[in-house]
């Protein structure tokens, strides 16, 4: 039996409310980690929610930058932090974007950075080290 778009919609939703309670828990645990990946995944299937909202094909991907897109919903590079876990010393990000050079540029004039990693998404879809 097919799911009605208000039945799809609600399944993303509540399914992204379990990941926020998620995140919830391991922000007050300091689990920054555990706390990143329950909060992309709450985002990803609000994102979903509205694709299924506007009765579109929920795509196999996990990239917020390509779900807004799908979406419609505009943002700008400065926007496309998908997700930003910290407190007054640390603060730790996961950034998609085709430019990262220019994301370590803008964090270094905020102040020192530390463990960088920068990984292509290409190569490590095609089976090779990102």
């Amino acid at each position: 039996m097919s799911m009605t778009i208000k039945q799809h919609v609600d399944h993303w939703i509540n399914s992204s409310d379990e990941n926020m309670k998620d995140m919830s828990a391991a922000i007050k645990s300091k689990r920054r980690e555990n706390a990143l990946y329950s909060g992309h995944q709450a985002l990803e299937k609000i994102l979903k929610a509205v694709l299924a909202a506007q009765n579109k094909e929920i795509a196999h991907i996990h990239r917020i930058e390509r779900l807004t897109d799908l979406c419609g919903i505009i943002i700008t590079d400065v926007e496309r932090v998908e997700l930003t876990v910290g407190d007054d010393e640390l603060v730790k990000i996961h950034y998609h974007t085709n430019t990262p050079w220019k994301v370590l540029e803008y964090c270094a004039s905020l102040g020192d950075i530390s463990d960088i990693v920068v990984e292509n998404m290409e190569r490590q879809a095609n089976g090779l080290h990102g």
